[in-house]
């Protein structure tokens, strides 16, 4: 490919999409890790992965806009992308995600506060009663459990007798 000041004026803003593109998809972690609390194992595999989609975003940029050519300005376009995106966009994405995903959770929480209403109300007006049930079977089996450890006495003692019975001969 020839290097006009053209293509190379085209490259030049690819690379400034790109780096935008980069941006945005950190944002895009950033979010995530900002709604839902992650632990430290997948925090680095989200890390490896952002890497990744950073290398065929680069690869893609460098391989469909300059047919290959690793050229410095392309990663001054790219890190020119990223510092307008941080600069101009970010904030903006991520306070419009944030208030989004609560939006979300308000309106998830409250759906499933009306869905599970029958079911807490059934509950609170069966948890009397069964205190009562849990209470006298609790009991029942609790005297269950004397009596099988005596006849379980019984058993063992009875077996010794028969033990000793057998060594007497």
């Amino acid at each position: 490919m020839a290097s006009t000041v053209y293509n190379q004026a085209y490259v030049f803003l690819c690379a400034v999409a790109g780096g935008i593109l980069i941006a945005f998809l950190y944002d895009l972690f950033r979010i995530r890790r900002k709604a839902l609390k992650t632990n430290i194992v997948f925090i680095y595999i989200e890390d490896f992965v952002y890497w990744i989609l950073v290398a065929l975003v680069m690869f893609g940029i460098v391989y469909f806009s300059n047919e290959g050519e690793l050229r410095g300005y392309i990663f001054l376009g790219t890190l020119t992308g990223v510092i307008l995106y941080i600069l101009t966009l970010s904030k903006i994405v991520i306070g419009s995600a944030i208030m989004i995903i609560k939006v979300i959770y308000r309106i998830v929480s409250t759906i499933w506060k009306v869905v599970t209403y029958p079911f807490r109300l059934v509950y609170k007006i069966l948890r009397v009663p069964a205190r009562g049930v849990k209470k006298h079977t609790r009991r029942f089996f609790q005297g269950a459990k004397h009596v099988t450890k005596s006849k379980l006495g019984r058993a063992f003692d009875i077996k010794r007798a028969f033990r000793n019975i057998r060594k007497k001969k």
